[in-house]
């Protein structure tokens, strides 16, 4: 019940901060948000193998690591070319500090999608943290899964809360 109330309140303030496509002012971001994120015409959200699909397919110069490991092997079989690798955890803010998530993102050409991060109190204060950090990349927040990306062209360290 704890949780279920905290995940209301987080889905609550969401709704208050969240943007549409016309907040960003990136050519690659917005290309990514209307090309990947958002949906025309859809009635529901991308599930985590189409998200991570279309992103892998759209941008196979980028390393994409998930925090969603049956999803990731799924892919692996279907993607050759591509690099593809799971952080292998279920509560990623135990098995990895947010200063081993920046280092991942360190690497030019990276893209880090983590599902869960306002699923519980500890997720939602690791992603709180991995925000704050000071490093090269941009933070996507879409309530359900958060993006990080790491594209040399963009000279930006900005946190954006968009719409799904």
């Amino acid at each position: 019940m704890k949780n279920l109330l905290f995940r209301i309140r987080q889905y609550i303030f969401y709704c208050l901060k969240a943007k549409d496509e016309f907040s960003i002012h990136s050519p690659f971001l917005f290309a990514f948000y209307t090309n990947i994120i958002k949906r025309k015409k859809a009635k529901k959200s991308l599930q985590k193998n189409e998200l991570i699909s279309k992103i892998i397919n759209s941008y196979p110069e980028f390393n994409v690591f998930t925090s969603d490991f049956t999803t990731m092997v799924s892919l692996n079989n279907r993607s050759n070319n591509n690099t593809i690798s799971a952080i292998n955890i279920t509560d990623f803010s135990k098995t990895y500090p947010a200063k081993t998530i920046c280092d991942f993102i360190e690497k030019p050409y990276t893209i880090i999608i983590l599902f869960g991060i306002h699923k519980t109190k500890v997720n939602h204060i690791f992603w709180q943290n991995i925000c704050t950090k000071d490093f090269k990349c941009v933070k996507l927040d879409f309530f359900n899964y958060g993006i990080l990306i790491n594209n040399p062209h963009i000279f930006s360290k900005q946190v954006l809360v968009l719409k799904k």
